[in-house]
């Protein structure tokens, strides 16, 4: 793909979308050089000291530097997300297309197990799941796995109803190839390209679901950094320090929004006709 092509009219989307995730996990990936203070070091001297010289975005209520703590948390944030839409992906993914493959009780009884899982809200399962299991990185993936594999699972069942019995796929049965080389190698390259335009959207969702988490106490835990618990922290001062809500909320939009550009760029490009 030439770079003029690439920032056609109808490619914008697509562009702004690489630009922007790119530009998130670069400074994810750099924040602790970018940082200009350690973003775990107390000082109760600058408690809630609004933007500053020495820090940029002003400290926290424990005189922590809030620019430093937003560049150290989005390796939590975005490691979360990555990780848990990772999971639920792969796992979504395999089940489905077994289940439509497969059809008859095996389909029927996958679909059952799925719309149980769909029958309890999402949120409050994932919080279910870490009252029990506890907070902490490994659990909350853990949960936002559970709950995120299922609309992935009625995806991939969708469509490898409607093309399993394609010419492609039964001449992939006349030479001979058994399930699971059909699978892998016919009817995977038919459901990928729409498995991939869902993943951005699927990162952006589960970004504002750790965070929310995080927010009412059940996800990554303090001193780690992580946008929804500073929200939680800075929620209290938020008439005599409104910046310790303004910054993290600000992360968790802009990491939300660049995710959605990049998923609708994707879309785009894989069906050109809604551009125009």
């Amino acid at each position: 793909m030439n770079i003029k092509h690439l920032l056609s009219r109808k490619n914008r989307f697509l562009t702004a979308g690489v630009m922007l995730v790119g530009l998130l996990l670069t400074i994810a990936a750099a924040g602790n050089i970018l940082a200009p203070n350690d973003p775990a070091k107390v000082s109760l001297a600058d408690k809630n000291l609004p933007p500053n010289q020495k820090y940029p975005l002003g400290a926290d209520n424990l005189g922590r530097c809030i620019l430093s703590r937003i560049l150290d948390g989005a390796k939590s944030s975005l490691g979360v997300a990555f990780v848990a839409v990772g999971i639920s992906v792969t796992l979504g993914t395999c089940i489905g297309i077994i289940s439509g493959y497969a059809g008859g009780m095996v389909d029927a009884l996958i679909m059952r197990i799925t719309d149980m899982f769909l029958s309890f809200p999402s949120t409050i399962l994932a919080l279910t799941i870490l009252a029990i299991a506890g907070p902490g990185f490994v659990n909350v993936v853990f949960s936002l796995s559970v709950v995120g594999w299922t609309h992935m699972a009625r995806l991939t069942r969708g469509v490898t109803l409607a093309v399993k019995d394609s010419e492609i796929i039964q001449a992939g049965r006349a030479i001979g190839n058994n399930a699971p080389r059909i699978l892998a190698n016919y009817m995977l390259p038919q459901i990928a390209p729409k498995v991939m335009a869902l993943i951005p959207i699927d990162i952006s969702k589960t970004i504002m679901a750790s965070a929310a988490l995080s927010f009412l106490g059940l996800g990554i835990q303090p001193p780690m950094a992580e946008w929804g618990s500073m929200l939680n922290e800075g929620r209290q001062f938020i008439r005599s320090a409104p910046h310790e809500i303004i910054f993290p909320s600000l992360s968790l939009f802009l990491a939300s929004f660049s995710f959605n550009i990049l998923g609708e760029g994707i879309r785009i490009k894989i069906n050109p006709y809604i551009a125009k």
